[in-house]
C-alpha cells in the first residue's frame, strides 16, 4: 500500500486478534500516533461491536495483525487472523490491510509507551504496536 492511500481525514483501527479477545487501537491518519481503545471478547457479538466502533469513530481503514513464527512463516493463528479479517470485510466496506504482529504481545506486556484500558490484558497495547508496524512499513 502506498503512503498516499492512508486516510488523512479519519482514523485507522488496529486489531490484535486472539482466540479469546481482540485488542483494539486507534490512530488518526495524519498524526499516526496509536492509542489503546479497548479489549473486546472474541465472541458471537465481536463483529457487531467492531462495526459499531468503525461507524462511531469514523474509521476509514482497518489494520489486522498477522502473527508469524520465528522464521517468518505463517502459523495456525495467522490463518485465524486472516479468516477473522475476511469475516469482518463481509460486514463493513472499510478497506482492510495487514501488518506483521511478531512480538507485539510481548512488547505490549512490558510497554512503557502505552497504558492499557484493561487491568488484566494488554491486547489493546499490542494493537498499538500493530499500527506502529503498519505506519513504519509504509513510511520506511
Amino acid at each position: 500500500m502506498a503512503a498516499q492511500l492512508i486516510p488523512k481525514d479519519g482514523f485507522l483501527l488496529g486489531l490484535d486478534v486472539g482466540n479469546a479477545r481482540v485488542g483494539v487501537a486507534l490512530a488518526h491518519g495524519i498524526a499516526k500516533i496509536p492509542r489503546p481503545y479497548g479489549v473486546i471478547n472474541n465472541d458471537e457479538e465481536i463483529f457487531d461491536k467492531l462495526v459499531e466502533i468503525i461507524n462511531s469513530e469514523r474509521i476509514e481503514m482497518v489494520v489486522v495483525g498477522l502473527p508469524r513464527d520465528k522464521d517468518g512463516q505463517e502459523t495456525d493463528q495467522t490463518k485465524i487472523s486472516r479468516n477473522f479479517a475476511d469475516r469482518l470485510s463481509k460486514v463493513t466496506n472499510v478497506p482492510l490491510e495487514f501488518a506483521d504482529e511478531s512480538l507485539s504481545s510481548i512488547r505490549a506486556e512490558s510497554s512503557q509507551n502505552y497504558k492499557s484500558t484493561s487491568d488484566k490484558h494488554f491486547d489493546d497495547i499490542a494493537a498499538c504496536y500493530i499500527l506502529e508496524e503498519f505506519f513504519g512499513n509504509i513510511n520506511g
